[in-house]
């Protein structure tokens, strides 16, 4: 087996996302300057299957009102129809390995 190989049995497993080492940033084009931001408030879990491939997947789930860009306005009250707001739905994501 080669080391590649190794390494990669080796990680076969589900594995939890640790907010503490992991940071979701974003980067958002507007006209003529960028805006950086990233969410503090997150969770997900990674599985990995060396075997089959296909079983392999991520799930996350971010809390969208979490979202902080470094600017004041992060801090104000939202609309209540604002997307950020604490009291709506997080962001979901997913994927599957597709060959």
């Amino acid at each position: 087996m080669s080391d590649t190989a190794e390494a990669i049995s080796d990680l076969t497993g589900e594995y939890v996302i640790d907010p503490a080492r992991t940071r979701i940033g974003f980067v958002a084009h507007a006209m003529v300057t960028k805006v950086r931001g990233s969410f503090t408030e997150f969770a997900g879990t990674v599985r990995l299957d060396e075997e089959i491939p296909a079983n392999s997947s991520a799930q996350i789930v971010i809390k969208a009102h979490s979202i902080d860009t470094g600017n004041a306005d992060d801090r104000h009250p939202r609309p209540p129809d604002s997307p950020t707001r604490a009291d709506h739905s997080a962001l979901l994501g997913a994927t599957h390995h597709r060959p």
